[in-house]
């Protein structure tokens, strides 16, 4: 029988998606250990029906009073219901910071208190855990949460969990770490986000290099003597996950990988390519050529959904087909077709061909090319920060009117 407070006409919440869908995640997380469906359901049934404040206050409630319990447990010897209760607050802080906007104070709060049970409940593991700052950027360090194996005499294997971009390791600490830990592994939960608060992540993923994070992680592994430095694995939480799966490309250390293997990006190419791109112009690389899909040389596991928009038979003929289609010259294709439409701009399409420049008008012509790829290459970004900053208001635009965008800019320069 299902519960008077999921009905169908409650569920789904139509008006508010993102808070029913949290909802269901909060579900799903009872079976780690990171919720109790009673607790859920009763505070199901007093939360104002799409009222964001009346959201953020009870489950905020809910997860100072799990905080009190725990704090109540240590105090009485008592250390594994005091962490059972520190995962719980944990997620309900973290249920209850979702719908309100990053500058708010009330969702900053919900967040420090998330992390002071996270630190509490590592510091009460057995073995204790630790709360590290590992060095990225020059003014930005990443954080973590690094739970050593137990039981394990020396160095032992190494699972480094980290999610998108904007997403908190702390969820790992329930949804991870117990698996983890019965299969006599170590595991180093870490974001991007580190001690900086939500209105930074704008800054992350503007960066041109945001996968050197994981080198960053892996250098700190490195330097660790309770890390078997051959055994060390990556899981990057979520699908879209082709920043980790660039880096994996990248980073020969890494022993195995859990990941998207490139397959978002291939869709990402294979949507310009059909969606924003004229048939005519050949900019964007089909979408076998990616260099990710085909370059990743350690074991990689992709996991998906039953429900999932895409099929494991479509996933593996993509893999299959981004590592034996590569074609072996996929940049000169695309510098070649970029060079005609550069030299049909000043009539010198006659000097463009497939022999390096040697003359001074070909190196002339050569260097406008080259100012066009550069052209390119920046109205991309300027594109995709655009979009990004579009997806994270909390008004949605219209798809249409980002579309448009995108062709204006990518053909205004091709009329160039």
């Amino acid at each position: 029988m299902i519960p008077a407070c999921l009905s169908e006409d409650w569920t789904f919440w139509p008006e508010r998606e993102d808070l029913s869908a949290e909802f269901m995640r909060l579900l799903t997380a009872a079976q780690d250990g990171g919720a109790t469906i009673a607790e859920c359901l009763l505070i199901a049934r007093q939360i104002g029906r799409g009222d964001a404040l009346s959201w953020h206050c009870e489950w905020k409630n809910l997860a100072e009073i799990n905080r009190e319990r725990a704090e109540a447990a240590l105090a009485s010897g008592h250390r594994a219901t005091a962490q059972r209760n520190w995962l719980c607050a944990i997620n309900y802080y973290n249920a209850a910071a979702l719908p309100l906007d990053p500058a708010d104070e009330k969702r900053r709060a919900s967040i420090l208190a998330m992390q002071e049970c996270a630190r509490a409940l590592v510091e009460a593991r057995d073995p204790a855990g630790e709360v590290v700052a590992l060095p990225w950027l020059g003014d930005h360090s990443l954080q973590g949460y690094f739970l050593p194996a137990p039981s394990v005499n020396g160095p032992a294997p190494t699972v480094i969990c980290i999610g998108e971009p904007g997403h908190r390791k702390e969820e790992f600490l329930f949804k991870l770490a117990p698996y983890a830990r019965e299969r006599g592994l170590s595991m180093l939960a870490v974001d991007l986000l580190g001690g900086q608060g939500d209105d930074f992540l704008e800054q992350i993923v503007r960066r041109r290099d945001i996968e050197t994070s994981i080198s960053a992680i892996v250098d700190y592994l490195s330097s660790r003597s309770d890390v078997d430095f051959t055994r060390v694995a990556i899981l990057a939480d979520g699908w879209s996950s082709s920043f980790v799966a660039r880096a994996v490309v990248h980073e020969p250390r890494l022993a195995a990988a859990v990941c998207d293997g490139g397959l978002w990006d291939l869709h990402e190419r294979a949507f310009l390519a059909n969606r924003i791109m004229r048939p005519d112009v050949g900019l964007v690389p089909a979408p076998q050529m990616t260099l990710i899909a085909g370059n990743i040389r350690c074991p990689v596991l992709i996991t998906l959904g039953d429900d999932g928009w895409l099929k494991p038979d479509r996933a593996r003929g993509d893999r299959r087909s981004a590592g034996t289609l590569r074609q072996p010259e996929p940049c000169k294709r695309i510098y070649l077709r970029l060079a005609r439409v550069a030299a049909r701009r000043d009539g010198t399409a006659g000097l463009i061909d497939r022999s390096p420049p040697r003359s001074e008008i070909q190196r002339d012509a050569h260097a406008r090319l080259f100012e066009t790829i550069l052209e390119c290459l920046e109205l991309g970004r300027e594109f995709a920060q655009f979009a990004l900053v579009e997806l994270l208001k909390d008004e949605f635009p219209e798809f249409p009117v980002l579309l448009g965008k995108a062709r204006h800019m990518l053909l205004g320069l091709v009329r160039q």
